[in-house]
This record gives structure tokens, sequence and C-alpha cells, in this order.
């Protein structure tokens, strides 16, 4: 076992090993930032431009956005409109961008606890993997927004639901990149 998993072994699970980095402000740097930067630039290519709208109302969502590196990565793009989520590091978040952060769970938002309208786009990096029911934040995310951004080592999780389609999916530096949108005939 290496890397994250053992990790997350070593503290009886992510929410432990989380937990412990915000009770002791250990500063948190997902391993693969330095690629994350070419990551980013080539989501941005692949999406529709008016997406990002200077002046839009509705944020970008960053959710599981630990300490803020791809709020930051976006910031770099001239996108200034983003929110953060996260339920463990959102106190480094709002240190390291600056930005307003939700303190959230996957299952709070599946709860519907917290909810936005016509967000331009959610992404979710390194995470989407460790939520329990992936269906139901699937469906409620659907009530947000258009297209979904999962990047992932290793292609987890793999979406099937009937509410979302691929709308782009790549491979940039060894990570994969997938890009939903809603399906409009699920509606």
């Amino acid at each position: 076992m290496k890397g994250f998993k053992k990790k997350y072994s070593d503290s009886n699970g992510h929410e432990n090993y989380y937990e412990k980095l915000r009770l002791t402000r250990v500063p948190y740097s997902n391993p693969h930032s330095n690629k994350l930067t070419y990551v980013i630039k080539d989501v941005l290519d692949y999406l529709p431009q008016n997406l990002f709208t200077p002046g839009a109302d509705s944020p970008i969502i960053d959710l599981a956005a630990g300490s803020g590196q791809i709020t930051n990565i976006l910031t770099l793009h001239g996108i200034s409109n983003i929110v953060g989520i996260d339920p463990y590091l959102y106190q480094q978040y709002s240190e390291n961008t600056s930005r307003q952060v939700y303190p959230n769970t996957f299952d709070d938002i599946c709860n519907g606890v917290l909810s936005f309208e016509n967000v331009p786009i959610v992404f979710c990096s390194y995470a989407l993997h460790l939520c329990k029911d992936i269906n139901s934040l699937l469906d409620k995310l659907k009530m947000w927004t258009k297209y979904l951004c999962i990047i992932t080592p290793n292609g987890l999780p793999y979406v099937n639901n009937t509410n979302w389609k691929i709308y782009e999916k790549f491979k940039c530096a060894g990570i994969k990149v997938f890009i939903y949108e809603i399906n409009a005939d699920s509606n």
C-alpha cells in the first residue's frame, strides 16, 4: 500500500486523516500540484469560453477544495468568482485563496444542507472517490450546474448516472480528466 491509501489506512480513514490536518494546521498540498497547472489550462481550453463571463453572479465551485490549489490556478487564468467547499481544510483554503469557503461534506450536499444555482462548473480534484453516495451527490449537483470536471489520478470514480454524459475526457501529465455535462434527456 502506498501514498494516500496508506495515510488513510494509518489514520483509520480519510476523515480522520484530514481532521488531524485541520486540527494541527499542518499545511496540506496536493502532491500533484505542479501538474495541475497544465491540467486546468487544458480543461479551460476544452470548455465553452462563455462559461467564464467576468462579473457573473454565480460562482464556480471548487468542491473538496483542499487548501485551494485549483482555485489559485483558476485565478491565474483570470477567473475570479470562485467558492470553495471543504469540510477539513477550509481554514487553509481561506488563508491560501482569500475566498469564501463552506465547511461542508459530500453528505451535507446530498442532504440539501448547501445549495447553489446556475453555477458555470463544479471542479472536484482528487476527492470524489471519497463520496459514500456518489449518485445522490450527482443528483444534487445536477441542480447546481451544467458542467462537472473530475480530476483523478486513476479514473475513479466511474460516473454511471443517467443525468450526466461525457462532454470531454483526456489525460494530461499522467492525470485523467473527465468533464461531464447534464444529459438533456434526463429531465
